[in-house]
């Protein structure tokens, strides 16, 4: 049987730990094959006291060559050495000398070794950034199209688990590789003052797995409070009756006799709303009318004002609402109106977005009092 085992090892930046992590699971019968992202892979041998060396690619010669590659000269200086070329990563590049041998190490002067870690050392402090720079450019751009800071308020409301998994995934790329980047400084001052690296390390690193191990927790729950939002949103027909809060067409104040042609509603469940999605679509007397609700209910009255300047932002008709103006709420607390277009209104922690498009009768007011009345309750 082909057996093989996978264990997660140090991060590239430790060279010292990965030597020794090799070391030790050859010592326990288990010698490394190849080297993953996250996993190194191991094949049963004979347990043995081998000595395993790290070795940085230097910039512009193979550091972006594939894993495997390596020049054949430079890999016949290293077996003439007693070395074994046994795998690569990146700019790792792992070698292994058999239990016994003479092999030489590497560098006889520390200093040497230290210029070969600028790449690794500028790797962690600045090669995330490109990544985090996209991502964040990709959101502006998606900000200006749909109303700007308004679009990143009401993502916050609708998907809070979300959004705060992409911020604990920001803050885990930066602490990871800030703290590689000090790691790798630390080992390149001391090799500049003659001191080598530590093959064998002994590692006390509490806070650093703490902070790590609490990121990824935070992670991992707002994946979860996220995938479970998905998967309780309630997505049906529109009742004839209900108790939630928003209008059914016949509620409205539209006048005349209108029939409902089509209708959903989504309800869902964020950290900081309830929230509803409703569609309608109705005619009357040869007139067609297409209705969209947005209502929220917020946790503070402060909440569904701001929450209602979002709506107002992000409407579709409203100019990132430059297009609205205050009308007399009624009995609500604040109503806006953008032409025969669309109505923002807040009465305590409600606040409701509606969209009009077709013929008929279209009245703020009449909305107004028909959201009085729903809201009442």
């Amino acid at each position: 049987m082909n057996r093989r085992r996978y264990r997660f090892h140090p991060g590239d930046y430790e060279l010292g730990e990965n030597e020794k992590f090799y070391g030790d699971m050859e010592a326990q019968g288990w010698r490394l094959v190849s080297r993953g992202a996250f996993l190194s892979r191991f094949a049963p041998a004979e347990p043995s006291a081998a000595r395993y060396r790290v070795e940085v690619a230097e910039e512009n010669y193979y550091a972006y060559l594939s894993d495997e590659d390596m020049d054949d000269g430079r890999l016949a200086v290293f077996a003439d050495c007693g070395w074994e070329f046994v795998t690569g990563r990146r700019l790792l590049r792992i070698f292994r000398a058999p239990a016994g041998s003479d092999a030489p190490e590497f560098y006889m002067d520390p200093r040497q070794q230290a210029a070969t870690l600028k790449t690794l050392h500028r790797q962690h402090l600045i090669g995330w950034i490109p990544t985090l720079f996209t991502l964040l450019f990709s959101l502006f751009l998606q900000s200006r199209r749909l109303g700007g800071l308004a679009y990143f308020h009401r993502a916050w409301v609708e998907e809070t688990a979300l959004c705060l998994l992409l911020l604990a995934a920001v803050a885990w790329l930066a602490y990871v590789n800030l703290h590689a980047a000090w790691h790798v400084g630390r080992v390149i001052r001391r090799m500049k003052r003659g001191q080598p690296l530590d093959h064998s390390p002994r590692s006390r690193r509490h806070v650093h797995r703490a902070v790590c191990w609490g990121l990824a927790g935070a992670m991992a729950l707002c994946g979860i409070l996220a995938a479970a939002q998905r998967m309780e949103a309630r997505a049906g027909e529109l009742p004839l009756l209900t108790t939630e809060p928003y209008l059914l067409p016949g509620e409205l104040g539209l006048p005349g006799e209108w029939t409902l042609k089509e209708g959903s509603v989504t309800r869902s469940q964020s950290l900081l709303a309830d929230c509803w999605d409703v569609y309608e679509e109705m005619s009357a007397q040869g007139n067609t009318a297409w209705i969209w609700q947005d209502v929220y209910l917020l946790g503070t009255e402060r909440a569904a004002v701001g929450m209602a300047q979002s709506l107002m932002g992000t409407a579709v008709f409203g100019d990132q609402g430059r297009s609205f103006r205050a009308i007399d709420p009624g009995g609500l607390d604040m109503a806006w109106a953008a032409g025969d277009l669309e109505l923002v209104a807040v009465k305590g922690r409600l606040a409701a977005h509606i969209t009009y498009i077709g013929d008929g009768f279209w009245d703020p007011a009449a909305i107004c009092g028909a959201l009085e009345e729903k809201w009442a309750g």
